[in-house]
């Protein structure tokens, strides 16, 4: 039986890699910070610093020789307030995401595009004009960029394999090899669905020459023309969707996945794979929100599909994030196959944390 792993943000986090949607803000408005300091003026497709009369921001000396480094958001907040400053922000979904991003996680920012998106649409069925798309997908496009700068500044060269994700990997591996071994003809397959562009995972395969894994960056990855990244919607099942075709206006439709995976052959050698034999899946780190709903959908919902395993976060000796992923995971069945749903998921009384909790 093949076994398809799917492969989120979790899983670089895992490895204390600073991926996470509130890092990369903390990266962007520190940077930010840094830029207005020396030049007295900020002003991008995100967001603006303001100055009062062509003051500087930082008006004291003493300020300007010292580097802030804003740890929070909070830290962020309280700064401008007790600096009394101001920043204007480009559009109220920039707004949304920069001062609520220790509450975000990725597929949490890509679902309040869409929501922007219905706003945009309502402008749009009022007065019939483009502006507030044109707008929002500025500012998108600017926050993809700037989150793909930031994701390369990383180093992914300097962290430690983890014995126990590596184990999991170790172990679907070796089931297949004695299964090749035992029937003469066996011929399964694993394929890593790796929805993050980082190269995190590469390294647990370095050297490694096993014609039974592939490697599938189906969001694309980092500095690369063949195969860049993917970042907007995929829940083309929601209700409001086709009434946005309808639209006709190519604007509302942008950053919707379906559009940006028929660039590369990604898509395509993922559907072979689910249609090649009946398969297992496991989670590591990927979150199963609705951003991904089309995707997933067509993974859970499959018949060939025989076994969910959740390898879940173990936050601390008494939580974790498996019933929470039940429920994301529920939300990609139709309401005549949650059924089928119940028997796939593993129950958690035999499942794992991809890393045990270490206090």
């Amino acid at each position: 039986m093949n076994k398809i792993i799917l492969i989120g943000n979790g899983f670089d986090l895992a490895h204390n890699l600073k991926t996470s949607y509130n890092d990369f803000i903390l990266w962007y408005l520190n940077k930010s910070y840094d830029r207005c300091n020396t030049k007295n003026i900020l002003d991008d497709k995100l967001l603006q610093f303001n100055t009062e009369n062509n003051i500087p921001w930082i008006k004291d000396t003493s300020w300007e020789l010292e580097k802030i480094n804003f740890t929070s958001i909070k830290d962020f907040n309280h700064y401008i307030d007790s600096h009394h400053k101001s920043v204007t922000y480009k559009h109220a979904f920039i707004k949304n995401i920069i001062t609520h991003s220790s509450n975000y996680n990725w597929v949490d920012i890509e679902s309040l595009y869409f929501k922007a998106l219905l706003t945009a649409v309502d402008d749009y069925n009022k007065y019939h004009r483009l502006d507030a798309i044109k707008a929002l997908n500025t500012s998108f496009d600017f926050l993809k960029q700037k989150l793909e700068e930031y994701l390369t500044t990383i180093d992914y060269t300097n962290f430690t394999i983890n014995e126990e994700i590596n184990q999991h990997f170790v172990s679907l591996i070796q089931e297949i090899k004695r299964l090749k071994e035992s029937s003469g003809y066996y011929n399964d397959k694993i394929m890593i669905l790796n929805f993050n562009y980082t190269p995190t995972v590469k390294k647990y395969f370095e050297g490694y020459n096993e014609s039974t894994v592939t490697l599938n960056y189906i969001h694309g990855e980092l500095k690369s023309e063949s195969n860049p990244i993917i970042f907007g919607y995929g829940d083309e099942k929601h209700a409001e969707y086709a009434n946005i075709e309808q639209l006709d206006e190519d604007d509302f439709l942008m950053n919707v996945k379906s559009f940006h995976y028929m660039q590369t052959k990604n898509y395509r050698d993922f559907t072979n794979f689910v249609e090649s034999n009946d398969f297992e899946v496991y989670i590591m780190g990927h979150s199963c929100g609705l951003s991904d709903r089309i995707l997933l959908s067509s993974i859970f919902e499959n018949e060939k599909c025989r076994k969910i395993k959740i390898l879940f976060h173990q936050k601390s000796d008494k939580e974790d994030d498996f019933f929470e992923k039940t429920q994301k995971i529920s939300r990609h069945f139709r309401s005549d196959l949650k059924h089928d749903m119940r028997l796939k998921i593993v129950p958690k009384e035999v499942s794992k944390p991809l890393v045990p909790y270490n206090k």
